[in-house]
């Protein structure tokens, strides 16, 4: 490169740096470098977007990049379970699509696993199976910091987020007090 161009990688990362917490703009940058077959940069950015991931579509999507990550490296098992179970966080066409492929690519039907199953493998890869505790906290008190200032939405959204992340009966209780009195 010449002058004051900047590569294709250059300018996804000055995109990242200037938005580090939006998973919008990770998965752009993972499709960006799916299209350009750049898996170690698509693995990266999909374990870096983990991170942000604060609703089960975005939780979904980041199990889905992961499975197609694995379908490359030759792990179709782990890949199917990938896939397996980010429909479970957010049915999706793409998600039963990928499935399809991987299924006629294998001349087989892939097994299907329950919960469990799928739980087990993915903690035996070392991938999470839940939020990011840490987002979930977050959220969690950006949304008592809302209740504090009488910014009941506010909050209740927030609340509405972790639960919808960790189905917790005190979040849920705590829903349905600020929706019964507010």
């Amino acid at each position: 490169m010449t002058g004051n161009a900047v590569s294709p990688s250059g300018h996804l990362r000055q995109v990242v740096h200037a938005n580090p917490v939006s998973v919008e703009v990770y998965a752009n940058i993972i499709r960006c470098y799916r299209l350009m077959d750049n898996l170690d940069e698509l693995y990266h950015y999909t374990i870096e977007s983990y991170r942000y991931c604060c609703t089960r579509a975005e939780l979904a999507r980041y199990y889905r990049n992961l499975g197609y990550f694995y379908l490359e490296k030759y792990q179709p098992d782990l890949a199917a379970a990938l896939y397996q179970y980010s429909i479970l966080y957010y049915e999706s066409k793409q998600a039963e699509n990928e499935m399809a492929f991987l299924n006629k690519a294998m001349k087989k039907e892939m097994k299907k696993n329950d919960i469990g199953q799928l739980q087990k493998m993915l903690m035996e890869a070392g991938i999470p199976v839940e939020a990011d505790l840490i987002t979930l906290g977050l959220i969690f008190k950006a949304g008592e910091e809302a209740e504090k200032k009488k910014d009941y939405g506010q909050a209740l959204d927030c609340y509405k987020m972790v639960y919808d992340l960790s189905n917790d009966k005190e979040i849920a209780n705590r829903i349905r007090y600020l929706e019964k009195e507010h």
